[in-house]
């Protein structure tokens, strides 16, 4: 039977390290297993998306020959290091597609393939509120295990900001995750305020010179060098070279891979991880 309608070309992108990540805090030392339990039910909820993988490239070391504090405290661990090695040697089996901007990080990539491939629609699924900046109206949206689906009616709840000034918001309030400081002394609503009214770096550094309380304009503009920064550290860059690799499913090294690290699948859910289910 054919089928009525062509299924639009959506896309499931996976911040490929925060996933890993996630699987390893509920899991355990059986973190393998519930990455597949996680794809598996991926693969059910995004049943004709097309998937896609965005791994890490050198984008950290990077970033950090313009401000070394950046993701200071995130040294490299041998053991995630070997968790993100084991998961996506499972998902090679599968039919998916890998991405990786080599001089950038996996959020940079995902930004590389939207701008190269302009997909009808993309789902990205991360907990990074770096991605956050790329949420888009019936466009691009972002699967999160906290929030659900953030839209940009999220984005503007949580932060006050639409999407697109989200690198704008983090110039200022800077994010201490990835070790980005705030604009010190001046009160979060007047920085808000500030973020609201402008456009660009350009129009917020030229908007502070305007406020009124010369103290808080002062306090700002001698924070110039920072905000122009962090901005550039925040915003994700998309003008890289993307490389990415396509892969179809082999049933045969899956299920060696499976009993490697003790994961025990039905042929149903064997059959879902590699293709994806069709309902």
């Amino acid at each position: 039977m054919k089928l009525l309608f062509k299924p639009a070309d959506e896309v499931a992108i996976f911040d490929f390290s925060n996933v890993v990540f996630r699987a390893c805090a509920v899991g355990g030392e059986y973190y393998v297993s519930r990455f597949c339990d996680m794809m598996v039910n991926y693969r059910k909820r995004l049943s004709f998306h097309k998937f896609v993988i965005a791994i890490e490239g050198r984008g950290t070391e990077e970033r950090q020959t313009i401000f070394p504090a950046y993701k200071a405290g995130r040294t490299k661990d041998p053991e995630i290091e070997l968790c993100r090695k084991n998961c996506l040697s499972i998902m090679k089996c599968t039919k998916c597609q890998v991405i990786k901007a080599p001089k950038g990080e996996a959020d940079d990539a995902i930004a590389c393939y939207l701008r190269i491939k302009s997909p009808n629609r993309v789902t990205i699924i991360s907990e990074d509120k770096d991605l956050w900046q790329l949420v888009k109206p019936g466009k691009c949206s972002i699967l999160s295990k906290r929030r659900g689906d953030v839209t940009p009616e999220t984005v503007k709840s949580v932060l006050g900001v639409p999407p697109s000034k989200v690198v704008l918001y983090k110039a200022v309030f800077g994010d201490p995750s990835d070790g980005l400081p705030r604009v010190p002394q001046v009160p979060a609503k007047q920085l808000l305020d500030l973020v609201q009214r402008s456009t660009s770096v350009e129009t917020l550094l030229q908007n502070a010179a305007d406020i009124k309380s010369s103290k808080v304009s002062d306090q700002i503009l001698k924070c110039k060098t920072q905000i122009e920064r962090t901005y550039n550290l925040a915003k994700l860059r998309e003008e890289l070279r993307l490389i990415d690799h396509s892969y179809e499913p082999n049933e045969k090294k899956l299920r060696v891979r499976l009993r490697k690290h003790s994961v025990m699948l039905s042929d149903k859910d064997i059959s879902t991880l590699m293709e994806g289910f069709r309902p």
